[in-house]
């Protein structure tokens, strides 16, 4: 589920909450893992994701 995110890196999701807030993870066998939480008016183009 989610919104794959090629550009920001490679297997990266992004997940708009009922909140202002977007999450970036990476889903896993066992769950997911959380990268980073943003406010939906920053730019994505702007942020960067280390893995």
């Amino acid at each position: 589920m989610g919104r794959l995110q090629v550009a920001l890196a490679k297997g990266v999701r992004s997940w708009p909450t009922s909140t202002r807030y977007i999450l970036f993870y990476l889903p896993s066998v066992s769950g997911i893992t959380v990268l980073r939480v943003l406010h939906h008016a920053r730019g994505i183009q702007n942020i960067q994701i280390d893995i």
